[in-house]
């Protein structure tokens, strides 16, 4: 069973690029949760109820590499620190791709 503690509100739209819902996919099934893991078929039933409801991939333009690479050697990230650095470097960039169901918009 899926619940959401903070649901969107009717309209708003949400984006996030898709290492997001492989780590969702990777956490939430982890066999060390034991019964608690969420079987897999869950999990991409849920991201695919997301996906239908105002949730969008957004994926790194041409320049995120630059700016990832930059992040990560100026404040010296590593290991996961690393995958911060990736999402930030691409929330800095207004010209990464969003990709809809609908098409490919450029934000």
């Amino acid at each position: 069973m899926i619940i959401f503690l903070n649901p969107v509100s009717q309209g708003e739209e949400v984006a996030a690029p898709s290492v997001v819902e492989l780590a969702v996919v990777r956490i939430s099934t982890l066999p060390s949760l034991g019964e608690a893991a969420a079987k897999p078929a869950d999990v991409f039933a849920f991201l695919q109820a997301l996906r239908e409801n105002g949730y969008y991939l957004i994926e790194p333009g041409p320049n995120h590499l630059a700016h990832w690479s930059r992040l990560c050697t100026d404040m010296a990230l590593q290991g996961n620190d690393a995958n911060d650095a990736f999402l930030a470097a691409l929330a800095r960039l207004p010209w990464s791709v969003l990709t809809r169901a609908s098409g490919v918009l450029r934000a």
